[in-house]
Order: C-alpha cells, then sequence, then structure tokens
C-alpha cells in the first residue's frame, strides 16, 4: 500500500525533473497539478506563517483525500518551492536575464 511518505517523495523528484505541470491558482501562494483528469494535488504556503505548508490531494469533485503539513512531513516546502519555480517559470526567467547579462556592452 502507498505511504503518504512515498507520494511526498515521488511527487518532490517528478517535480524537480520537471514532470509535473504546476499553476498558480487564484489563491496567493497556491499551485495546483492535475493527474489523470480525476486528481488534484495543491500546495499552498501559509499567508500568516511563511514557515508553514500544506499539500492537499483531491478528487474530480473537489473531495479532501488527503492533507500532509509540513509538521508530518518536511519536504512539503520543498515540493511549495519546486511547484513555485515551474509553474512562474523562474528558471525560463533566470535564463532570458542571464542571456541579457551575457551579452557585450553597446557601443
Amino acid at each position: 500500500m502507498p505511504t503518504d511518505s512515498e507520494f511526498v517523495e515521488k511527487l518532490l523528484n517528478a517535480t524537480q525533473e520537471g514532470r509535473v505541470d504546476w499553476l498558480p491558482t487564484a489563491i496567493e501562494k497556491q499551485f495546483a497539478a492535475a493527474f489523470s483528469g480525476k486528481w488534484t494535488v495543491l500546495v499552498d504556503q501559509s499567508r500568516k506563517d511563511p514557515d508553514q505548508y500544506w499539500l492537499t490531494l483531491k478528487d474530480s469533485d473537489g473531495q479532501e483525500m488527503l492533507t500532509i503539513f509540513t509538521a508530518d512531513d518536511r519536504r512539503i516546502s520543498l515540493v511549495f518551492e519546486a511547484a513555485r519555480r515551474q509553474a512562474l517559470k523562474v528558471d525560463v526567467a533566470l535564463a532570458d536575464v542571464i542571456k541579457e547579462l551575457d551579452k557585450p556592452p553597446k557601443g
């Protein structure tokens, strides 16, 4: 039987490898990824306490099936940061800025 820890580990690895399509939601500091058209994973950072994160698995009806907090698994913050970077295309932005910085001076 799969464990919560295994789920977090596989989600973190897949996110870091760019295999999860994370998108920002309408809620600040929340990102979502859909799986098989049946499952949605949300990862959030608390607006009141920036050290608190949680991950929620929902079914297609929006029913919460599982919630894991940083108190349960410290890797949730790593999932959040990897999801944020992917959803906001941080690496693409960095590459563009570095490309600009590498251009020879004008003149």
